[in-house]
């Protein structure tokens, strides 16, 4: 369904109502959580969004995070309860600790503001049982994103970028996992700025984007233009190659599900992975590097601290590993190796292995 009320904006508008179609949330009902900060990204995707409502026949959720991190967050949360007092849009304003996570998980700033603003939306999510949350990334998010990734020296998923429509990085504990939807992933932060003017919207500003010590900001600031000097057009050549390389791990996600159902299988109590070492030593290296991520992130959640030196020792145990052998992972995780196959372990806060799991490796 075409939308017909696209007077202001109508390619940025439209180009949401393109991401909402091609994911299959349009005429159908479907209750969306839109995560909203008040800044420009978020704001003009919870407009957008309101000019399709009525006509794509979806529901509207709004859930702002105040990390309480910057005198001003207090600011942005009355912005965001005006903007959908404006427009009937329910909202939920959660509060997070983000300094006792990053004391209790020896996190960063940035990653532990990120858990906890994940873990709001999965648990807002899940109270409203939202069909989708989304999120407020663009074009410009996506360049910076990928080379922040390889800077830090990522592969194919990296290089991959964000996706237009992808599961949460984050579960809750039963498992609980919701589709993260991007629609301005297509639209650049100038359109952004160019809607908002035209629908006279003042978003908040966050002061923390032009601090130099955050690297994002000296990727955007210092790196991006740095690019085009050397290179006119040298963003865009960034983004076709994620692009590229997006098609790339789709594919091989698709043929390492086939490997994963074949050679993989979790226990009960979720606690352990067992593979088979056999119908995994037959795939191609890239396939098993796939199957082993699914494997880490079944048991965490995420492969969050988990390192290219950790995934090559998870193959050598899987194709020439000895029988009996163990080695510790991150998080908390143990390998053991058996005969046939091998196990990815949690282990207890005691740090007892799981011998279930241990003992069906070593038949």
């Amino acid at each position: 369904m075409a939308p017909t009320n696209l007077a202001t904006g109508s390619e940025l508008v439209g180009s949401v109502h393109r991401a909402l179609a091609s994911g299959g949330f349009v005429g159908r009902g479907a209750r969306l959580l839109v995560g909203v900060s008040g800044g420009p990204d978020s704001t003009a995707l919870l407009a957008s969004l309101v000019d399709l409502r009525d006509d794509c026949q979806f529901e509207l959720h709004v859930v702002h995070v105040d990390h309480g991190l910057r005198p001003e967050s207090r600011g942005d949360a009355a912005y965001v309860q005006r903007l959908c007092a404006r427009w009937d849009v329910p909202l939920n304003v959660r509060r997070v600790n983000v300094k006792e996570l990053r004391r209790v998980e020896g996190l960063s700033v940035e990653e532990a503001a990120r858990r906890a603003r994940h873990t709001a939306l999965l648990e807002e999510s899940a109270a409203l049982r939202a069909d989708a949350i989304a999120l407020g990334h663009t074009a410009d998010d996506q360049i910076e994103t990928v080379l922040l990734s390889l800077l830090r020296g990522a592969g194919l998923r990296g290089l991959a970028g964000m996706g237009e429509e992808s599961e949460s990085p984050f579960t809750l504990p039963d498992g609980e996992r919701v589709p993260i939807l991007r629609p301005l992933l297509g639209v650049t932060r100038a359109d952004v700025m160019d809607y908002l003017k035209e629908r006279r919207l003042r978003p908040r500003q966050d002061v923390s984007n032009t601090d130099p010590a955050h690297l994002r900001n000296r990727v955007r600031h210092e790196l991006l233009p740095l690019m085009e000097r050397i290179r006119e057009g040298a963003s865009d050549a960034v983004g076709r190659a994620s692009e590229d390389a997006r098609l790339a791990l789709e594919y091989l996600e698709s043929q390492a599900w086939e490997l994963w159902q074949e050679a993989c299988q979790i226990t009960e109590n979720r606690q352990s992975v067992c593979i088979d070492r056999g119908v995994m030593r037959g795939a191609h290296a890239a396939l098993r590097h796939v199957v082993v991520e699914r494997a880490v992130t079944s048991l965490l959640g995420s492969t969050q601290g988990f390192s290219r030196r950790n995934y090559r020792d998870i193959d050598a145990m899987i194709t020439t590993g000895r029988t009996n052998s163990e080695i510790d992972l991150p998080k908390g995780l143990r390998l053991a190796c058996g005969d046939k196959r091998i196990a990815v372990l949690s282990i207890d806060a005691e740090g007892r292995q799981i011998r279930s799991a241990l003992e069906k490796t070593r038949r």
